[in-house]
């Protein structure tokens, strides 16, 4: 096991120590500034000058116990939020003690209600906001090559479909959808843009330098299914399709069902099968 030591003296470490450094010590200035209304008094003043490393060592101190330096914040859950919340509780609590038993310091309790809420706002929304950034931009595996989709249905279909290759491909990349629907156009689902019409894939696809095209329509008749496709093929892209009805009713659409689209999918039934033995009795 790495020693507090070590875990400090790694790069991304040492900036979110410096981070939380930050957060607490904007705490302690606003606390005094919104208790005081803006207009802290020349005693106060002296006092927050005071305490301010006092304070600073205490969080970093609560930190290391809380176990605060060992957070993935990229990864961050509900569980590191408690630990925050915890961390920073017993901080406060001890900045109070130490201000006023150690130093003589009695603390507005304007202060320290401020102090705690603004710690606990800070430390949690600086670790959520890393962890948006990391999903919304993620680290692509150099050695696999991704991937560009366009999706077919902006629907419940095309929600899941995106959805799951969002929290699951590491060699797909969604990069829009079309659907028919015009009040759709320019909307947003699973952050990914609607961006156009079915008509427009083959436009689409030369734009966006699109490898696949995934058919999330599982509604569409026979007659829909062909002009899709129709546009489809003016294009060099794959086209494949989803799995039956029974997958999306259920809410469980796994990418490794998802096919070449197949002459049973225009039908919209299982092809005939001609039994020769059969036939010759």
């Amino acid at each position: 096991m790495p020693s507090i030591t070590a875990t400090y003296c790694s790069l991304p470490r040492l900036a979110q120590l410096l981070i939380d450094f930050g957060v607490s010590a904007i705490a302690l200035g606003l606390a005094y500034v919104l208790r005081f209304e803006g207009q802290i008094p020349t005693p106060y003043m002296a006092q927050l000058w005071l305490l301010l490393p006092v304070v600073l060592g205490l969080r970093l101190l609560f930190r290391t116990v809380g176990g605060l330096h060992h957070q993935l914040w990229r990864y961050v859950g509900m569980r590191d939020a408690v630990d925050v919340a915890i961390a920073v509780t017993l901080g406060t609590v001890c900045i109070v003690l130490v201000a006023k038993f150690a130093l003589g310091i009695p603390l507005p309790w304007g202060v320290v209600a401020h102090d705690w809420w603004l710690n606990l706002v800070g430390y949690v929304g600086t670790r959520m906001l890393r962890r948006l950034h990391a999903e919304r931009a993620p680290a692509r595996i150099k050695t696999v090559e991704r991937t560009r989709v366009l999706l077919v249905g902006a629907g419940q279909a095309g929600n899941m479909v995106a959805k799951e290759i969002q929290g699951t491909s590491s060699h797909l990349d969604v990069i829009g959808f079309v659907d028919d629907d015009r009040f759709k156009f320019r909307s947003r689902v699973q952050g990914v843009d609607v961006l156009g019409r079915t008509q427009d894939i083959p436009w689409l696809v030369a734009h966006h330098q699109i490898d696949e095209i995934i058919l999330c329509t599982p509604s569409a008749t026979e007659k829909e299914l062909r002009r899709i496709l129709a546009y489809c093929h003016e294009t060099r892209a794959k086209v494949k399709t989803l799995p039956g009805l029974r997958d999306l009713i259920t809410g469980h659409v796994e990418l490794t069902k998802i096919r070449e689209v197949q002459i049973e999918d225009l039908l919209n039934r299982d092809p005939i099968t001609f039994d020769r033995a059969a036939a010759l009795e």
